[in-house]
Order: C-alpha cells, then structure tokens, then sequence
C-alpha cells in the first residue's frame, strides 16, 4: 500500500512538473504574441484569449487522461486542483517577466506585476498577492491529498 501511494505521488508531482513546465512556456509564447501585436498595431478580431483557454484546456485534458490512465482509473481532483490554481501564477508571472524584458519598463515588477489593460477575463480578479495565494495552495494539494 505504501508503495502504490509513493508511485501515486511520483506520477502526479512528474504530471505537476509538466503543468508548470507547460504554464511557463505559455507566458512566455503570450509575451511574444501580445508583444509583435502591439508594435505591428494590427485589426486583428481573432479571440486569441479564447483559442489561448481552449489550447490550455487541451492540453489540460491530455494531462489529466495520462493521469487517469497510469493510475488505473484514480481522479485525482488534487491534480485538477494544482493545475487550475497554479496556472495563474505561473503564466502570468512568466509573462510579465519576459513583456518587461522585451519592452522594459512595460511591468517594472515584473513576475509579480499585475496588467491594468489587459481584455482577458480573470486578469482583473487575479493581482499578484491572488496568484501567490492560489499557488500556495495548489502546491499544498498536492503534498497533501484531499
């Protein structure tokens, strides 16, 4: 029992790692678009912010399904829960970060700015003390299982 348990938590602090691997790469990739969006001045109406949620949520579910399947069928809500309450913090840090090293001075605190401009949904709810919170407690989900 003890050794199933250990393997449980290898596989979901690898699928964990993952998570914030991908989150990372996503605000930096942001970063870039919202960057050339900006200094190219374009019309574009593509919902970017929408097709950004539906590729996240993608990969998301391929996460999720990996877990499902290696661990024979276990839920792990624990999982959902860090992946959903890590994201902002993650991505969002990350993004701001390389904004302000693209552009300096564009979010002098960089990992720990907040956007004042942005049109996406949640930035307006998710200051940086938000996103530390949410991130404490995604870690703490999945040290200890619900």
């Amino acid at each position: 029992m003890l050794v199933a348990k250990y393997y449980t938590f290898l596989v979901e602090l690898y699928l964990a790692f993952v998570w914030v691997f991908y989150a990372a790469l996503e605000g930096h990739r942001e970063a870039w678009h919202w960057y050339y969006k900006t200094i190219a001045n374009n019309e574009d109406k593509t919902p970017a912010h929408a097709v950004f949620t539906i590729q996240r949520a993608l990969v998301g579910l391929v996460i999720f399904q990996f877990h499902y399947i290696v661990l024979n069928g276990d839920f792990g809500w624990n999982l959902i829960a860090f992946m959903v309450l890590s994201f902002p913090f993650i991505h969002d840090g990350y993004y701001y970060w390389h904004r302000d090293m693209l552009k300096p001075g564009t979010y002098p605190k960089r990992f720990f700015d907040h956007s004042k401009t942005s049109t996406a949904f949640f930035t307006k709810y998710f200051p940086a003390s938000v996103r530390i919170a949410c991130f404490i407690i995604a870690v703490l989900c999945i040290i200890f299982k619900f």
